[in-house]
């Protein structure tokens, strides 16, 4: 008792079936796949070098709008301070300040003189609609006001009369106008405007141009503030419209002027201050050194897109303390959109090569393809019997000598298996004849020595030497028998059907019911589900299966039968495992192959291993056998092919 190789462990089988998959996908495809994976791939590969370019190129002109769009705010507020500048000096120098001033000294009445300066004030508010209110401030008298003019919520013009100026000598920014040079411009920092100490709601921001005023005298009268709204000025300036862009402003100590969080302004005057290097500590050093930065960060820039720049603002070229830090942010958005469509564009472009691709490739691989196409049915047609084949025989290259070769390969395969379908109908001939009268003289030489053993008076020793030739006839006749069982599986018409293969087990197991309970074996017979089988050939399989466990064990008691089964993913593997024999592993290869005998004292024909191979066989299945020390397990599968049959 020995077997074929054992097949693959199950994790293997998963592995196969794959593989045998990927083998069965026709030349014509392989092919296809061969010459368009390439183009696909050199398509894909300059679409996405394209499509990244791009993205770059767009990155980088996001990166360079954003700072031209920071050079041109920064130009233009400079452009209006400016402007205010000049309005400012001409206000200076105008002879209506000039007359007031030497009113003042003289102590005469210089009311014409304010009511003519006024009118000038209010037409200066009317021109510019960034200057919020104009002043002409004395020395004397603790700073008081001389001339006010003032935009007011409305938007209408008022002069301030008379009694309502207030003194504003020890303000900073008058102490600072007051102490210029001739012709100096002094821009106050930005903060919220305050009425008589009070800071007013809502919230105004202010930003005071101021320079000083001199007499005819050529001193110090007082100083002429232009008042600038600051919220108009940002507004002329930049482009706050933009929805895709936000805005940043600081002051020289950092504080946020203007911020996409209004709630973040000002803070120095409302209790909190708000600092850019807080928030971004990259940033601090754009506060202590005329450089610029770029930010590219999500995770930061929380109010204003994915990209911000900022740089210094001089306002005063004589004044470098007196800057603003500008910070311009770009959304993603516009660029987002231009690339999307740009990978559209793309993405249409790949798909037209790939179809055009696809449609060359299948042209050209049908032309390659379709003789290799006739050369494989050819060959399934005569694995099917067939012998009138259609071969491309009339080609001149490769494939046409292929074709050729193989029809003079068909042509000699079927004369020699048509001498070999006669020499084994006359081997089976002989079978028959031969096993036909070689039991005859077996069966005679069986009968004569049952009637020679009747005879009671028969010496010991002669009693001993009839046994003998009993058994042996009674040998003879089985192998005979099995030897006719053997050369008969394979021919005739059978037909499967569905059979409850436990019925089957069960009625195998029944035939050695006396013999499995007087040696005491311990029977277990798994759940084996319903099979379409050679019901016949089946049961003879298990019979064959029990005897040689039954054989094998030299009369053993209390050892284990059992009859197995493991459902696996593509078919079921049924088996015989016993105790109390073993297979050397050498001989494994030997176990079905005809008189077979691993036991010297064994009784059997020893085809009974090959029986039951060619019934698997039969079935399409496969047959193997395992061995451990004190164990043989006989394993099989019925389930092959039914189409495969042959009558």
């Amino acid at each position: 008792m020995a077997a074929t190789p054992a097949p693959e462990p199950r994790s293997a089988r998963p592995r196969r079936a794959i593989t045998r998959r990927i083998i069965t996908v026709k030349i014509a495809t392989q092919l296809r796949l061969l010459v368009l994976a390439p183009a696909v791939l050199a398509t894909l590969f300059v679409s996405l070098v394209v499509s990244w370019g791009y993205s770059a190129m767009l990155a980088d002109e996001q990166r360079e709008g954003v700072e031209r769009r920071v050079r041109g705010d920064g130009q233009r507020i400079q452009q209006h301070v400016a402007e205010l500048t000049r309005d400012l000096t001409i206000i200076a120098s105008l002879p209506e300040v000039v007359d007031i001033a030497r009113a003042q000294r003289l102590g005469e009445p210089d009311d014409d003189a304010r009511d003519r300066l006024a009118r000038v004030l209010l037409a200066t508010l009317e021109g510019n609609p960034l200057c919020s209110q104009i002043r002409l401030i004395g020395r004397a008298d603790q700073g008081r006001e001389l001339v006010r003019v003032d935009r007011l919520a409305q938007g209408d013009l008022a002069r301030t009369p008379p009694g309502a100026l207030q003194r504003k000598g020890a303000r900073a920014y008058f102490q600072a106008a007051i102490q210029l040079p001739p012709g100096q411009i002094h821009v106050s920092p930005i903060n919220l405007n305050r009425e008589r100490g009070v800071v007013e709601r809502p919230f105004k921001p202010m930003m005071r141009v101021a320079t000083a005023v001199r007499g005819d005298d050529s001193q110090t009268f007082g100083v002429v503030i232009i008042n600038v709204d600051v919220q108009r000025l940002f507004a002329a300036s930049f482009s706050m419209h933009d929805p895709d862009t936000a805005y940043y402003l600081t002051n020289a100590r950092g504080d946020y002027l203007l911020h996409p969080d209004p709630d973040l302004t000002y803070g120095f005057d409302r209790g909190t201050p708000h600092r850019l290097q807080d928030d971004h500590p990259e940033l601090a050093t754009l506060l202590t050194s005329d450089t610029r930065a770029t930010l590219r960060d999500d995770a930061q820039l929380e109010h204003g897109g994915d990209l911000i720049h900022f740089q210094r603002i001089h306002i005063i070229p004589y004044q470098p303390e007196r800057f603003f830090l500008l910070g311009v942010s770009s959304s993603h958005h516009e660029s987002s959109n231009r690339a999307n469509t740009i990978a559209l564009q793309v993405l249409t472009f790949t798909g037209a090569l790939i179809a055009l691709a696809l449609f060359l490739v299948y042209a050209l691989s049908s032309v390659i393809v379709r003789p290799i196409e006739r050369i494989t049915e050819a060959t399934q047609r005569f694995a099917e019997g067939a012998r009138h084949l259609d071969l491309p025989t009339e080609r001149q290259d490769e494939l046409g000598h292929l074709a050729r070769s193989f029809d003079a390969m068909t042509t000699r395969v079927t004369a020699q298996q048509r001498a070999l379908q006669q020499v084994n109908a006359d081997l089976e001939h002989f079978t028959h004849i031969a096993s036909h009268d070689l039991r005859e003289p077996a069966r005679r030489v069986v009968a004569l020595t049952d009637m020679l053993l009747l005879d009671e008076e028969i010496a010991p020793e002669r009693l001993a030497l009839l046994h003998r030739v009993q058994r042996s006839s009674q040998r003879m006749l089985n192998q005979i028998a099995d030897f006719r069982v053997l050369a008969g599986i394979g021919h005739g018409t059978m037909v499967r059907v569905e059979a409850s293969m436990r019925a089957l087990i069960t009625e195998a197991l029944s035939e050695f019911s006396d013999e499995l309970e007087a040696r005491g074996v311990v029977v277990t017979v798994a759940q084996v589900p319903p099979m379409h089988v050679y019901e016949h050939l089946t049961r003879t399989l298990y019979r064959n299966l029990i005897l040689n466990a039954l054989q094998h064990t030299d009369g053993q008691r209390g050892f284990t039968l059992t009859m197995t089964c493991v459902n696996d993913d593509d078919d079921a593997v049924l088996g015989v495992r016993n105790t109390g024999s073993h297979i050397p592993a050498e001989r494994l290869d030997d176990a079905f192959a005809p008189f077979s005998r691993f036991n010297r004292g064994h009784t059997g024909s020893g085809v009974g291993l090959s029986i039951c191979r060619r019934i698997v066989e039969r079935h399409r299945g496969r047959i193997w056998a395992e061995s451990g020390d004190d164990d043989v397990h006989i394993q099989f599968t019925l389930q092959g092919d039914p189409d495969a049959e042959r009558a």
